[in-house]
C-alpha cells in the first residue's frame, strides 16, 4: 500500500488525473513573511488572526511563526485580486493592506522576509481517495484554503 502524504503536490492524484478544482472557490492569495511585525502580548502572541478589508472583498491571514516572523497573506476571488491589475504582487498586496486598517499598524515597522508569492485556484479535491494499492491523506486528497488546515483534518 502506498500512502500519498505529499501535501499539495498530490503526486498520485495528479498523475492519475483525479484533481478537480472547486469552481465556487476560485481564489487567489498574495503572501509573504514579515520580520519585526507586531505580535500580541502574552498568551495571544501566537494567535492566528483573520482580518477583512474594507468592503470585505478580500481577507488577510496573519500567522505568527518562530524567529520573529509572521506569515501574512491576502485572499480573494481571482477576478477581484488579480485579474485586471497590472501591478506586481507586492503592489497588489500594498493596495489591499491600504484597505485593511487593523493590519496597517501591525506591519508599520516590519520588513518582508521573503519575496511576495502568488497562488491561484488552489482549492481542489480528488475524485477518489483510494485505489488498488494506494490511498491519499491530508492535502494530497484535498485543499480548501490556506487558513483552515483542512489537510490536517483529512489526515
Amino acid at each position: 500500500m502506498i500512502v500519498d502524504a505529499t501535501g499539495q503536490r498530490a503526486l498520485i492524484a495528479r498523475r492519475l488525473g483525479l484533481i478537480e478544482l472547486d469552481p465556487k472557490l476560485k481564489n487567489a492569495a498574495v503572501f509573504t513573511h514579515y520580520e519585526g511585525a507586531v505580535r500580541d502580548p502574552g498568551i495571544d502572541e501566537g494567535a492566528t488572526l483573520v482580518l477583512h478589508t474594507a468592503g470585505q472583498e478580500a481577507w488577510f491571514w496573519y500567522i505568527p511563526l518562530p524567529d520573529d516572523r509572521v506569515s501574512v497573506g491576502v485572499v480573494g476571488p481571482v477576478d477581484y485580486l488579480l485579474n485586471g491589475r497590472s501591478g506586481s504582487p507586492e503592489q497588489i498586496f500594498a493596495e489591499e493592506v491600504a484597505r485593511c486598517a487593523p493590519l496597517q499598524p501591525r506591519l508599520e515597522n516590519a520588513r518582508p522576509g521573503m519575496d511576495f508569492r502568488v497562488l491561484r485556484d488552489f482549492s481542489y479535491r480528488s475524485r477518489q481517495i483510494a485505489g488498488d494499492g494506494w490511498v491519499l491523506v491530508g492535502d494530497a486528497f484535498g485543499f480548501l484554503d490556506p487558513i483552515y488546515s483542512s489537510g490536517v483534518l483529512l489526515g
